[in-house]
C-alpha cells in the first residue's frame, strides 16, 4: 500500500486489503524490466522468461493479480492463462495506454490443467474457446488464422472472414486492419510475432525459406515460434 496505492486499491476490496499477510492466498504481482542488448534473447523474451521463472512458485490454492499499460505485457499474460478486467478509475493509465487488472486464480482446483496449459499451448487455446463460445461469440483457431493469412494478398478471398471482426465490413477493411497489426500501427501483437507473421505471409508469402532468413533463423526454429504467433494472433482476433 505505501509504494502501489492506487493499483493495489484496483486489485483488492476493502476487505481483502485487510487481511492478515500470513493468512493471505493473493500474490501481487511486480514486474523486473529487462535490457534489449543481451544476445540471443529480444527484451520480451526476457521479461517473459523471468514472470515464468516467478509464476513457477505458485501452488494450488494461490492467486497472483497485478495492473499492467503495456500492451505486449496483456498480451503475453493473457497467453498464459491471466484474466484481464477493466479497471473502476483511470487513475493507473499511463499516457495512451489504458491500464487492465490480470490476475491468475489457481484457488479453486485449476492449478494442474494452468501447469499443462503452459506445456501445450493448444491446451489454454482450448480453454478460451470453450469459455467465449458460451458467449456465442466465434473462436478464431489457429487454423482460421493460418487460412486468412494466406490469402492477406487477395482482399476478394478474405471477404468471406470480414463478418468475424467488430467494425470490419469487407475484404479490403480486413486486409488494412491485419496489416496494421502485423506492422505496429494498431497495438496488440508483439514485434517478434509481428516480425514472423510479416515475414511469413507478406513480404515472403510462399516463400518460407526468405521468411527464415529475414528472421534469422533456422527453418525449424522458424515454423516453430510461427505456429505460437499464429495461437496468439487467434486470441486477439
Amino acid at each position: 500500500m505505501k509504494y502501489f496505492p492506487n493499483e493495489m486499491h484496483e486489485c483488492f476490496t476493502p476487505q481483502e486489503l485487510e487481511n492478515d499477510p500470513d493468512q493471505s492466498d493473493t500474490h501481487f504481482a511486480l514486474l523486473a524490466a529487462a535490457r534489449n542488448d543481451v544476445p540471443g534473447y529480444t527484451r520480451e523474451e526476457l521479461v517473459g522468461y523471468m514472470a515464468l521463472d516467478r509464476l513457477s512458485l505458485l501452488g494450488d490454492g494461490a492467486r497472483a493479480i497485478l495492473v499492467a499499460t503495456n500492451p505486449h505485457l496483456k498480451l503475453f499474460l493473457q497467453s498464459i492463462g491471466f484474466r484481464m478486467r477493466g479497471t473502476r478509475t483511470r487513475v493507473c493509465d499511463r499516457y495512451e495506454d489504458q491500464a487492465h487488472v490480470l490476475d491468475l486464480d489457481l484457488r479453486s482446483g485449476q492449478f494442474g490443467a494452468w501447469v499443462m496449459s503452459l506445456l501445450d499451448p493448444e491446451t489454454q487455446e482450448e480453454l478460451i474457446r470453450t469459455e467465449t463460445s458460451e458467449a456465442d461469440r466465434e473462436v478464431w483457431t489457429e487454423q482460421d488464422v493460418r487460412k486468412m493469412l494466406g490469402h492477406l494478398r487477395s482482399p476478394g478471398e478474405l471477404h468471406e472472414y470480414a463478418n468475424r471482426i467488430t467494425g470490419v465490413n469487407d475484404g479490403i477493411q480486413l486486409q488494412l486492419y491485419i496489416l496494421d497489426l502485423l506492422e505496429g500501427r494498431v497495438h496488440g501483437v508483439s514485434p517478434q510475432d509481428q516480425m514472423l507473421l510479416h515475414a511469413a505471409y507478406w513480404t515472403h508469402a510462399g516463400n518460407p525459406t526468405a521468411a527464415a532468413q529475414t528472421c534469422s533463423m533456422s527453418r525449424a526454429t522458424f515454423y516453430r515460434h510461427l505456429r505460437t504467433a499464429l495461437i496468439r494472433l487467434a486470441r486477439i482476433l
